[in-house]
C-alpha cells in the first residue's frame, strides 16, 4: 500500500493555476512565453483637447508620417496614457498614439519625435 500525499486547498489551488495559464498559453499559440524582442513599442500624444470632440491626430495619421520616413509599423492604436489630467475644457486628453515598430527604427522614430513609453523627451 502506497502512501497518499495529501493535498490540501493550497496544492489545489497551485494545481488549478498551472493548468490555466496552460491554457492560457496554448490559446494563445505560446505567444505569450515568445514575445518578439525585435520590435519595440513607440507614442505620441495624439493632440486631443477636453470639450472638443474630434481633436487631435488620428493613428492612421501618424502611421503615414512613420511609414513615409520608411518606418515599418505593426500595430497602431489610440489609448489613455493612464496619466491623470485636470478635468478643464481645452486642456490635453492625455491621449496617445502607440505603434509597434522594429527596434532597429527607434532612433529614425525618435527623430520624428516619437518616444518609447514613459521616456522623457530628448534635450
Amino acid at each position: 500500500m502506497t502512501a497518499q500525499r495529501p493535498t490540501g486547498p493550497i496544492e489545489h489551488l497551485a494545481k488549478r493555476l498551472v493548468a490555466v495559464l496552460f491554457s492560457a498559453t496554448a490559446c494563445l499559440g505560446g505567444s505569450a512565453l515568445a514575445a518578439d524582442v525585435s520590435r519595440v513599442q513607440i507614442q505620441q500624444p495624439d493632440g486631443s483637447l477636453q470639450c472638443q470632440p474630434n481633436s487631435g491626430t488620428p493613428p492612421e495619421q501618424m502611421r503615414a508620417q512613420l511609414t513615409d520616413a520608411g518606418i515599418e509599423v505593426y500595430s497602431a492604436r489610440n489609448m489613455s496614457s493612464g496619466m491623470m489630467v485636470p478635468a478643464v475644457c481645452d486642456a490635453p486628453t492625455g491621449r496617445i498614439n502607440v505603434f509597434e515598430i522594429d527596434a532597429d527604427a527607434l532612433d529614425a522614430a525618435r527623430d520624428l519625435g516619437f518616444l518609447p513609453p514613459a521616456q522623457p523627451p530628448r534635450p
